[in-house]
């Protein structure tokens, strides 16, 4: 399954159950030559169990999450023509706590970078980026998540990578792709969901909340969230005024904790107006 073609055609890559090895394994197959497949070997166990994948995107190399430990997943880049072992980007082994590489990927427009997120010391999800030419030498884009608060549960990278906006601590309110009114009451976590846009062209990586404060037992920020193509706009969805009724808002990467809502008003009677979904325009 996760059938992928190269932009040529040439080739054609796929995730596959191994009832010998009792593995998920990525095969490479030359659509000129049908019928025989080549695996996509790594250090962790040969074809191992491979979560998630991504071609790169000149259709080269290939970067997936996959491994062997338990709960130690690392992320790895093969290259496709031809085919050999993958390297390792970023180790997911930990000696001391569990530490694994997230499926929820991004690779850079260029492909020289990739955006990922790891679970760490608190097993809690914190946002990095790695180079593809310098493997392990990762970039922290997120504070270390002592807290759940500060935990990365989301992110999207502009189109040029100059910016990133990233969720934190969403499991408080809505946290999830489900209509916040039939999700049955909020959670009091004790503390505030955010939406963070980090600046990836300037030094340090400067960190703006975009989200105005709220209140942590009734008010959450929904997934969808999306970048308008200037890149310094954030359009995303949460129930600022009314606790469980979403609206949408426009945020400035430019001005901290000013959103304005876009959304017309809600009319709570018939539910019309509540926004369920944000999505590319």
């Amino acid at each position: 399954w996760d059938l992928r073609l190269s932009a040529d055609g040439a080739r054609a890559i796929y995730r596959a159950y191994d009832p010998a090895t009792g593995r998920t394994a990525l095969n490479l197959v030359a659509t000129a030559s049908p019928g025989t497949a080549t695996p996509i070997l790594y250090a962790d166990g040969a074809e191992g169990a491979v979560e998630a994948y991504q071609l790169t995107p000149d259709g080269s190399a290939v970067v997936f999450t996959g491994g062997n430990g338990f709960l130690e997943t690392s992320l790895w880049i093969a290259p496709l023509a031809p085919v050999a072992d993958a390297t390792r980007l970023v180790d997911g082994r930990n000696t001391v706590q569990y530490s694994w590489v997230e499926p929820d990927f991004v690779i850079g427009a260029g492909g020289a970078r990739v955006y990922f997120r790891q679970r760490d010391t608190f097993n809690f999800s914190r946002l990095y980026r790695v180079a593809v030419a310098a493997p392990l030498a990762t970039t922290p884009l997120s504070p270390d998540p002592t807290l759940a608060a500060d935990e990365v549960t989301d992110f999207t990278v502009t189109s040029d990578e100059r910016g990133l906006v990233y969720r934190a601590g969403a499991d408080g309110a809505e946290g999830g792709d489900v209509r916040p009114e039939t999700a049955g009451p909020p959670p009091a976590t004790g503390f505030a969901p955010t939406l963070v846009h980090v600046d990836l062209s300037a030094a340090a990586y400067p960190r703006t909340v975009l989200s105005p404060a709220v209140d942590p037992a009734e008010e959450g920020i929904g997934t969808g969230y999306r970048f308008a193509g200037d890149g310094v706009r954030v359009l995303y969805r949460a129930d600022h005024d009314q606790p469980t009724f979403s609206d949408a808002y426009l945020a400035s990467v430019a001005t901290a904790g000013a959103p304005r809502k876009v959304s017309p008003p809600l009319d709570q009677t018939s539910d019309a107006t509540d926004v369920s979904l944000i999505t590319a325009y």
